[in-house]
């Protein structure tokens, strides 16, 4: 079974940061994928507004996931799927804390004050009938430890459903990070981005360099796909802006999975 996915951090920041007002990038974003036609999406950072346009504009897709707040609103980090390609057999989300089961609920120890969570949908291939787990997440940009708890928590999910999975995110973090180590270090669990040697974010207002305290740039390549499958070789695309403008201030990377 092969599966392309695609991990995709889309903010709609208002006047603030004009270049990734919304209402100006809609079209373009709405063209990129119907263009590129992934199986499966994990969006990080999505409003309410944002999900209901893609859904009236990408028919072919199911969009799934619920606010991190305690009322369920806020930012989401939705998995859209293709309804032509697979079913849904169950939807999961989860907080990521000691009570992942509370909404809004957060590990104290260094996590910013940003509730973090991640969703995973088990869904079963028309053509093959396979079912796979696919999840989706955004780790704290503050707490190493957070992130590493989460990443745990994460992995023990996908791990008990005893499926093949993928799994998507901005987990805000290098690829020497604890969290990022902590993914690889379970066996048969591989980086399908790995082959990334790019900046897969751009500090607002720059081209995406960084430079360490010597002046040395650093990568700031913080999204991930990983799986207990393999990746296509000559799948793994790192897709940078069209000619007529950014898609977001992360670029979106996709490879095709085979599990």
């Amino acid at each position: 079974m092969k599966i392309k996915a695609m991990t995709y951090n889309l903010p709609c920041w208002g006047s603030s940061n004009p270049n990734y007002f919304f209402g100006d990038r809609k079209e373009r974003i709405k063209d990129f994928l119907l263009r590129e036609m992934p199986d499966i999406i994990g969006f990080q950072e999505m409003q309410d507004s944002v999900k209901t346009w893609l859904s009236d504009n990408m028919p072919d897709y199911i969009f799934l996931g619920m606010g991190r707040e305690i009322n369920y609103n806020g930012e989401s980090v939705t998995i859209a799927y293709n309804k032509r390609k697979f079913d849904l057999f169950k939807f999961d989300q989860f907080w990521l804390s000691p009570t992942p089961t509370v909404p809004g609920s957060r590990f104290n120890l260094d996590q910013s004050e940003f509730p973090r969570i991640s969703v995973q949908a088990t869904l079963v291939s028309k053509e093959t009938h396979q079912p796979f787990t696919f999840a989706n997440t955004h780790l704290d940009h503050i707490g190493e430890i957070a992130r590493v708890c989460g990443a745990d928590l994460i992995l023990s999910k996908l791990t008990a459903a005893n499926t093949p999975f993928i799994l998507t995110g901005d987990f805000n973090e290098y690829p020497n990070g604890s969290a990022i180590k902590e993914i690889t270090a379970v066996k048969g669990v591989y980086d399908l981005t790995a082959g990334i040697k790019e900046n897969t974010f751009r500090y607002p207002g720059g081209d995406g360099k960084l430079v360490d305290e010597n002046g040395d740039p650093v990568l700031t390549k913080i999204d991930y796909i990983f799986s207990n499958g393999s990746a296509v070789e000559g799948t793994l695309t790192l897709h940078n802006d069209p000619k007529d403008g950014i898609l977001s201030d992360h670029y979106p990377v996709s490879v095709v999975v085979e599990l």
